[in-house]
């Protein structure tokens, strides 16, 4: 089987070794070397860090069984079951100096003993253990151990005793003196053989290991057994520590593990007066922070140079060690017992058992001896009172109260007779008292409480002599604030909370504000504060001191603000050094006292955002000036701007070069002037986008055009000019062309020149004349408040009202006399609003559509229901209102709802006809339309009959005349603007289309669907059906017409085939007939400004048989 060689925690490197087991490996850490022993014999030398192979030699006759390395000599010793051990001497050439022979079996192991390293101790299988000198061939002494081969041999590292340990196959492990060579203890309890034991340097245990699987974990004083780690990983064959450390890693036939023993914090504690003691193992030293002299300069964080002094030792392993209240005397608490020491010459005043032991406030103290007692002494060391609890002790603590905890819930007890004072459900992991006894921080697993202690309710409550239930006295404390941080050290300063967090973070709490102090590079635990310093002070595990500023001035300056004492704080505040002010600062503004925090704060960055949260624009003008930061004077002219101080605003958006911000105040102020400044220094400054849209917003159309160009922006130049300035089209498309041939000469010859190919350019030179008309107005800027009244000239189409103006100017008067449109003083308005294209002559009985004066090519003859209806309906509304044109007509019309939908077919919904072919662009109806679109249609080929076949080929010839359709719906809508004198008359809702009663269709619905989305490709109305709906709408008015004004009946019957129709005009419209038209859901809403009648509702007449295919 192949061996390797790993270094452990993580695998950082491996070597190759050899194909048999490899036995023992050590380090050679002044060489960076590693030594290894196989199963072949050999002994190899490896470099750690290069990974190469320093030295291979045959070292024995048999296996390797372990090498030992001299710890300052260049020596190391081999063992092997060739029942020899060697010496190799590395600085010459790994010769073998010293050969030392006298076991009869096996050496299983070799080590070097630490207190004198001129001497070795080997375990043989032969049962003994012998004692080496180098130098000397043959063993000083020789321990017969075990009963069995002995495995394992460890020594004892500490100074005061003269200790090695063996383990054998006789499943168990002795402790020798090996200066007396007495066994001193015999340590039983393995079920197999032991095959590794040793001595930690840093804890009092001992450690063995066996092929049980078991790690078994004793003290090294009592030689209790302490702990039985199992991990099931079969059997154990080595056990490693590290010096410094805690930790011991565990070698098993299925891998390794590195486990954690014990606690790492120190066993040290520090009086009110600056003493330091801690331990050592058995060892007591002292330090006094007084010790450094005034004229070394402290560090916040750094290393305190303090001299240590030997105090003593202790007759147990410490655990715990505290000062009482006055520092007169120091406690010892471990291995079960305590000794309690006076802390200037360490002498034992008094000891007993204890597995904890706390001081009250007063110097009293317990003791807890079991879960289920705990003892309280007097100052005299005298027994005043054994305490039974009715419950399981895991912990005791001391101060005010004392305290005695399980796992769910504490218990507070008084001191003088042991009263319940109050049990609180929390799982407790330690407690900290203030000094004044008001005040106690709870930490558990997660988080901290600080609650106040009502001593005046406890004392009155108890003196009432009620009783006490196993709840305690319900307000006998007081929960203020709770953090959500574990803490694993702390301490009171007056009522200031200092502790260090789980993060190892130094903290500060006050009336549940909590402050970072410092962040801490390492962990480290808190041992007190000194006021007269100003300076909590820490240490690590090395027993390093380390101390960080903490103003008492500022912790009381807290204190009296959370207190509501704001005039002895001011008081307090200059005492305060002028680096701590922003602390103080953010403390204020944490409890909403911003303008205080304000007139505190010194950091400017600090005061701007107070100033800024004030509204103080003045104060955070004058910080943003000093500074000159871009940034706040952003956020100021933000914030003026907002608030309506727009010259500060103004102000700070120049310092800000918010270029952005400016272009939206001055085009809010309609500020001209600022808008041209403000191009200018765009320019400068290369914000092209907002140099554009200045210029833009001020007219100047060719210097716009221009800053495309010099930016090099051609394209968006070209279509720019396209737009606005046609003349500048030929120029920029030369350009154009220029820079897309250095890329594409194909698509640079694609370019088309207006004025090489004018025909590619619908109204090209409508667009040049327009160009020349309103060049002259660009520079007018009218104030803004004319803004009303020039705000719909936004929406005006130049092109299509200039083509109106041109057929206006080219239109004659009505039926060649001028008469027609003068009535009533009308004249000049009539005038304004143009002619009409397209009239009717009111006198004629044949009813003749006249166009521009002239019978039209096609007549409605009596064949066609359209010319019945619509002599009817233009005779009857033109004579009803005088009217001689149907300009007048349209105008009325013009008042109804423009209906605009879905361009998706619905049999309940009406539609707005479109121009194009499948519907492609909307238009809103009119009569006009109607009339002109008809014209169009009537020149089609004659209408089938049951509207179910349409001729594509004849429909197609719409797209020839697509430009003939432009220019006439542009002529339309123009006139349709032009009309506002009915705009607030009445408008329909909504039109429906169905079946009414006694209606009689030659066609059916299906069949009108059908043909109306045979018309336009399924998308939309066609031409025929809007005039249906225009027609419906005219009938419509002439029926609201009728009804409001007419004083007779009458039957006016419309006859034409199967279609009839048939109404009635009532002088005065009855209940009934009322009654009849509100009950027809297909009904339109009117309104009453229109007809005079709020309530009546009328049909919608539904036109059928004039639809075509």
């Amino acid at each position: 089987m192949r061996s390797s060689l790993l270094l452990f925690q993580t695998m950082a490197k491996s070597f190759e070794v050899t194909e048999l087991p490899v036995r023992s490996a050590k380090f050679i850490a002044r060489k960076q070397w590693v030594v290894a022993g196989a199963d072949d014999m050999f002994i190899r030398v490896y470099n750690y860090n290069t990974m190469d192979k320093v030295k291979v030699f045959e070292a024995h006759t048999d296996y390797i069984r372990c090498v030992a390395v001299h710890p300052t000599l260049p020596y190391v010793l081999s063992s092997s079951d060739d029942m020899l051990i060697k010496l190799w001497d590395w600085e010459k050439g790994w010769v073998c100096t010293q050969i030392f022979d006298g076991h009869s079996h096996y050496v299983m192991q070799v080590t070097f003993n630490p207190k004198d390293t001129n001497t070795f101790a080997s375990a043989s299988l032969d049962r003994t253990i012998k004692i080496w000198n180098l130098g000397s061939p043959d063993p000083n002494f020789t321990l017969d151990a075990h009963q069995k081969g002995v495995n394992c041999v460890d020594y004892f590292t500490g100074g005061d005793k003269p200790y090695l340990i063996t383990g054998s196959d006789d499943h168990t492990a002795k402790v020798w003196d090996y200066q007396t060579k007495s066994c001193v203890q015999t340590l039983e309890g393995h079920t197999h053989n032991v095959s590794a034991v040793c001595f930690h340097p840093e804890l009092p245990i001992i450690i063995t290991g066996s092929e049980d699987g078991t790690v078994r974990i004793w003290h090294a004083t009592t030689y209790r057994l302490e702990n039985t780690l199992n991990y099931g990983l079969e059997r154990v064959w080595a056990v490693g520590y590290m010096k410094g450390s805690r930790r011991v890693v565990i070698g098993y036939d299925e891998g390794s593990i590195m486990v954690k023993l014990g606690r790492e914090v120190p066993v040290a504690s520090m009086d009110n007066s600056g003493k330091i003691i801690w331990a050592k193992h058995n060892e007591i030293q002292t330090v006094n922070i007084k010790s450094v002299g005034a004229d070394f300069e402290v560090t916040d964080g750094e290393r305190l140079p303090l001299a240590v002094k030997e105090l003593g030792t202790c007759d147990l392993y410490p655990q715990s060690l505290k000062h009482n209240p006055n520092g007169r005397f120091v406690v010892v608490c471990g291995d079960g017992e305590y000794i309690i020491y006076t802390a200037l010459a360490w002498r034992n005043r008094s000891f007993g058992s204890a597995l904890e032991f706390v001081w009250s406030s007063d110097g009293e103290y317990a003791v807890r001896e079991s879960t289920s007692k705990v003892k309280i002494f007097s100052k005299n060391f005298q027994e005043k009172r054994s305490v039974r609890p009715t419950f399981s002790a895991e912990h005791i603590f001391g101060g005010t109260l004392l305290a005695m905890c399980s796992n769910d819930f504490i218990c507070f007890y008084d001191w003088a007779e042991c009263r319940l004072i109050r049990r609180i459900d929390v799982n407790v992991k330690n407690l900290y008292w203030a000094d004044s006894g008001d005040l106690v921080a709870i930490a558990s697993d997660t988080s901290f409480y600080i609650l106040k202690y009502n001593r005046d309710v406890v004392t009155s409550y108890l003196d009432s002599g009620r009783p006490v239930d196993e709840q305690g006295v319900e307000d006998a404390f007081e929960l203020l604030h709770e953090t959500n941080e574990r803490v694993r050290t702390g301490i009171w300063v007056g009522d200031c909370f200092i502790y260090n967090n789980s993060s190892w973070r130094l903290n500060y709490c006050v009336g549940g504000e909590v402050t970072t102090m410092f962040h801490l590079d390492r962990p480290m635990y808190l041992l007190g504060y000194l006021a007269n310093q100003s300076r909590v002070y820490l240490i690590d595990k090395e027993f390093n001191v380390m101390g960080y500023t903490l103003l008492l001035s500022l912790i009381e300056y807290k204190t009296l603000v959370m207190r509501g004492d704001l005039e002895r704080a001011n008081e307090l505040l200059p005492s305060i050094p002028k680096e701590h002010h922003n602390s103080v600062a953010r403390f204020l503004e944490s409890r909403g006292m911003i303008e205080d925090a304000l007139e505190v704060a010194t950091d400017p960055d600090y005061r701007f955002e107070l100033a800024m949260q004030l509204g103080r624009l003045e104060v955070a003008k004058d910080i943003a000036t000093e500074v000159q930061s871009e940034s706040k004077w952003k956020q100021l002219g933000e914030l003026a701007m907002s608030t309506g101080k727009l010259e500060m605003a103004e102000e700070c958006l120049k310092h800000a070069m918010d270029l952005s911000g400016l272009l939206l105040l001055y085009s809010s102020l309609g500020d001209a002037d600022g808008i041209s400044k403000l191009a200018s220094l765009a320019k400068e400054q290369g914000k092209n986008n907002v140099a554009f849209l200045c210029l833009f917003m001020l007219g100047k159309l060719e210097e716009c055009l221009q800053l495309l160009v010099d930016s090099n922006r051609i394209p968006e130049a070209a279509l720019m000019a396209r737009s606005y300035l046609p003349s500048k089209v030929s120029e920029i498309v030369a350009l154009w062309r220029k820079d897309l041939n250095k890329v594409n000469p194909k698509a640079a010859e694609s370019l088309a020149d207006p004025e090489e190919y004018p025909n590619l350019f619908e109204d090209w030179q409508v667009g040049l004349a327009i160009e020349s008309k309103v060049a002259e107005t660009r520079s007018i800027y009218p104030p803004a408040e004319e803004y009303l009244n020039c705000a719909d000239r936004s929406h005006i189409n130049l092109v299509e009202a200039f083509r109106n103006l041109q057929m206006e100017e080219e239109e004659p008067l009505e039926n060649g006399d001028a008469s027609h449109e003068v009535q009533n003083g009308e004249e000049s308005q009539e005038e304004h609003n143009g002619e009409e294209a397209v009239v009717v002559d009111a006198d004629s009985t044949d009813g003749a559509v006249l166009v521009n004066g002239n019978e039209a090519e096609e007549e409605w003859g009596a064949s066609s229901l359209l010319s019945i209806v619509m002599q009817y309906l233009l005779r009857t509304i033109c004579r009803a209102y005088s009217l001689r044109s149907l300009k007048s007509l349209i105008n009325m019309l013009q008042c109804l709802h423009h209906v605009t939908r879905s361009h998706q077919d619905s049999r309940s919904q009406l539609y707005s006809f479109p121009t194009q072919e499948g519907g492609g662009i909307k238009r809103q109806f009119s009569f006009k339309r109607f009339l002109q679109f008809y014209s169009l249609a009537s020149k089609l080929e004659e209408l089938k009959a049951k509207l179910k076949v349409w001729n594509k080929e004849v429909s197609g010839n719409i797209v020839v005349r697509k430009e003939m359709t432009f220019n006439q719906l542009g002529f339309w809508d123009s006139e349709e603007r032009g009309v506002e004198d009915l705009t607030s008359m009445a408008c329909l809702s909504k039109f429906w289309i169905g079946k009414r009663q006694g209606l009689e269709l030659p066609l059916s619905e299906e069949e009108i669907f059908s043909a109306w989305s045979d018309l336009n490709g399924g998308k939309a109305p066609g031409r025929i059906f809007g005039a249906f709906l225009v027609s419906s709408f005219a009938l419509e008015t002439a029926i609201r017409f009728c009804l409001t004004n007419c004083q007779q009946s009458g039957f006016h019957p419309f006859m034409k085939g199967n279609f009839l129709l048939k109404f009635y005009i009532p002088a005065m419209p009855s209940q009934d007939f009322v009654k009849e038209m509100k009950m027809n859901s297909f009904s339109a809403h009117c309104n009453p400004h229109f007809l005079g009648c709020e309530d009546l509702k009328f049909t919608g007449i539904i036109m059928v048989t004039f639809l075509f295919p």
